[in-house]
Parts: C-alpha cells; sequence; structure tokens
C-alpha cells in the first residue's frame, strides 16, 4: 500500500424511531389490527384477487398466498409488532435522514484505526478525523464511495452542522480527483443506469460478488445489520471492507504498491523516498493529534 493512499469505509444503524416518526407517511402511523379470517373475507378477498381471464388454479394460488400474508401479519400483530414501521425502516440504513454513521475504518501503511460511533457528538467527531484524514492523504480509496458513502456522509455533515470541507464542491463537481471508488474502475466508464444488464447487476451485488471474482475472502456478516452486532464482530467486519478493498485495488490496477519490483529506480528515487516519507508523517501524526484530542471518542488502532 503506498504510505500516503487512505482506505475508508462507513457504517450505518436507522435512527431511533422518535427522531424519525415525523418523516413518515400518515398510513405508516396508523397500525393495523388483526383481522379474523371468515368466510365472508375469504370470499371478498376472492373477488380481490381473481383477475380476468384468470385459471381456477391461479385464483386458488393468489387466495393462498393472501391467507398466507394475513396470517403472517396477524402473527406480528399479536405479539406487539409494528409492521408497518418495520417495513418503512427495513431500508433506513441507506437514508442519511433516518439513520446515522455507526462505525468508520481508516487505514493507512501504518495500520487501520476503527471508530466507533455512539451518539450524534460521536459522529460529529469521527466525521471530523475522516474529512483531517482525507486531507492529508494523496489519495482517497473505497467502493462505491462516491455513490453512497461520500453523499451520506455529506448529508450527514448538513444535519450535523460539521464544517464543509473543500474537495466536496468544486466548480459544480462533487469530490475532486484525490477519490478513487472501485465501483466505478470495475466499471469502467459504463454508467450502471445505462441498458448493460451485466453492468447493473454487477454494480448491485457490489463488493462481496467481486472478492469472489477475484477470489478473495467474502464478507463474515451483513452490512445490513452491523449496527447490531457485538463490538469483535464489528471489529471484524470493518477491518475486512478494509483489507478487501486494498486487495481489490490492486488487483484492479487502482493502486500501487510502494516497495516492490513497480517501485521507482534510478536518480530520482531517493527524491520520491523523502517526499513519500513526508507526507506519510502528516498523514499519520493528525491522524493521532485528532485520535487522542478526541474527547473520549470510542477508537482503536490496529497495527
Amino acid at each position: 500500500m503506498n504510505p500516503t493512499d487512505l482506505i475508508f469505509d462507513f457504517e450505518t444503524k436507522p435512527l431511533p424511531r422518535s427522531r424519525v416518526e415525523h418523516l413518515a407517511p400518515p398510513e405508516v402511523l396508523i397500525e393495523d389490527q388483526p383481522t379474523e379470517i371468515t368466510n365472508e373475507w375469504i370470499a371478498a378477498k376472492t373477488q380481490e384477487v381473481t383477475k380476468p381471464g384468470n385459471r381456477p388454479a391461479t385464483i386458488e394460488k393468489n387466495l393462498k398466498a393472501a391467507i398466507a400474508e394475513q396470517e403472517a401479519l396477524n402473527a406480528e400483530l399479536s405479539k406487539g409488532g409494528s409492521p408497518k414501521w418495520d417495513h418503512y425502516m427495513r431500508d433506513a440504513c441507506l437514508d442519511p435522514t433516518r439513520s446515522m454513521l455507526c462505525a468508520i475504518g481508516l487505514k493507512t501503511a501504518g495500520g487501520k484505526k476503527l471508530i466507533m460511533i455512539e451518539d450524534e457528538d460521536d459522529e460529529r467527531k469521527a466525521l471530523a478525523m475522516t474529512v483531517a484524514a482525507i486531507n492529508a492523504s494523496r489519495r482517497a480509496i473505497g467502493f462505491n464511495i462516491k455513490r453512497f458513502d461520500l453523499p451520506y456522509a455529506m448529508r450527514r455533515m448538513m444535519q450535523l452542522d460539521v464544517a464543509r470541507p473543500d474537495w466536496m464542491e468544486s466548480n459544480g463537481r462533487y469530490f475532486s480527483g484525490k477519490f478513487i471508488d472501485l465501483m466505478e474502475s470495475w466499471l469502467c466508464g459504463i454508467s450502471a443506469r445505462e441498458s448493460w444488464p451485466v453492468e447493473i447487476a454487477t454494480s448491485r451485488k457490489g463488493q462481496d460478488y467481486l472478492c469472489k471474482v477475484f477470489g478473495l475472502p467474502t464478507k463474515p456478516g451483513d452490512g445490513a445489520i452491523f449496527w447490531t452486532y457485538t463490538k469483535n464482530d464489528k471489529e471484524a467486519y470493518l477491518g475486512h471492507d478494509l483489507d478487501t478493498v486494498e486487495l481489490l485495488a490492486q488487483r484492479m490496477g487502482a493502486m500501487e504498491r510502494a516497495s516492490g519490483d513497480n517501485a521507482p529506480t534510478g536518480g530520482w528515487k531517493p527524491q520520491i523516498d523523502n517526499l513519500v516519507n513526508r507526507v506519510t508523517n502528516r498523514l499519520e501524526s493528525k491522524i493521532e493529534v485528532l485520535a487522542s484530542e478526541d474527547d473520549g471518542l470510542n477508537s482503536f488502532d490496529i497495527d
């Protein structure tokens, strides 16, 4: 890994219901009541699921599905569940208005820093530390960062009144050239929105899919429920993501090695080494200073 590069990854968790309830559509807040499945209900539902031209077998299949769905809903309601709210919040971790950061991983040639976030005060400090680390780096590398991590973080910064970084936007273009998004590298200039089924499918499968393609270890868990994990499991998951981004970047040619056959040689090498060391020291010193001033932020280093 080049000593001047930074790899980063964000994980999120849903905000409490009390914080986002006012954002929900009115119908989400009106909870259903258990419905008794009577002969009258079956007759009405049969009419509802019957479409013109349906065969009897199709109507029976649709009716059975409707009954099973109602029975499952009744079971949830009888346990005091909130199916409508649960459905509304199922993708909340992707929405910066209904969720917040719960962990940030940073990796340099000197090691990893894993920052665990409990509340919005922690989130402000962690975002400030991440911005400083990105500012001090030559390149900041991640997977799908331009479509998720960076826009998500920017929107959280707006809500938390955190200072806007210089690289957020310039002359109408978002995110400077220092950011290397491995999803973009994989798509090779093809937009995932274009009518290319393979590209669309791959972009949806994400980092874990490409790890399989390149024969790399897959994720030790599910990012959608990362926030429910123990501290040790969070550490393992986040550390794995940082490591596989580095391996993917090397395999895809998006990250050069700092030493070895591809290292610079000849008369310029001492000057290049000196510059690399100076930038590396600056980056690591900046992160260390911020970590020492984090006022109790739950973070830890892994060499």
